[in-house]
């Protein structure tokens, strides 16, 4: 499977006036800066655009309606004190996707974030749908006890391989 490179790296400088610079390096090697000052007619909007997708970001992640409340009530309670995550989550730096499919290949997180973000959300809904992802995302999300999930699934696979040795 060849995976699509990104096409842009942002790197952003946060100002003492409360502007910012995004400054986007493409991979065909140019580099287009945009800085907005504070002053700027549509800073506002822009601010409360990160501020409402930082919040659907966590009221996405709930399972259900009541934990959504508390992760909204997480984020706020953060904002109040200054803090960019939320509250009480010093989760894994990774998706449960990313991290399944860095467990079952044996590479580096990192390099698996990659793969899934060079993915189409469609190619991401297979890989989590396929038997052995799902265990492991299961497990990561404390859904269920992953390894007795994961044992059951892999049971068919492994008695395949050994017969296949055999």
């Amino acid at each position: 499977m060849a995976a699509k490179q990104a096409k842009v790296e942002v790197s952003t400088e946060h100002h003492a006036d409360g502007g910012f610079t995004h400054t986007f390096t493409f991979t065909n090697g140019q580099t287009r800066v945009w800085a907005v000052a504070p002053d700027h007619d549509l800073y506002h909007r822009y601010a409360s655009t990160g501020a409402k997708s930082k919040a659907l970001a966590a009221i996405n992640s709930a399972d259900d309606a009541d934990k959504a409340c508390q992760k909204f009530d997480a984020l706020v309670d953060a904002s109040d004190e200054g803090k960019w995550s939320l509250l009480g989550e010093g989760g894994p730096k990774y998706t449960p996707l990313v991290r399944a499919l860095a467990e079952l290949k044996g590479i580096e997180p990192a390099v698996a974030d990659g793969v899934v973000k060079a993915m189409s959300k469609g190619d991401q809904a297979k890989l989590r749908g396929t038997q052995r992802i799902s265990a492991l995302i299961a497990k990561y999300k404390g859904e269920t006890d992953g390894d007795s999930v994961l044992d059951g699934l892999l049971a068919p696979v492994e008695e395949e391989r050994a017969a296949d040795a055999a």
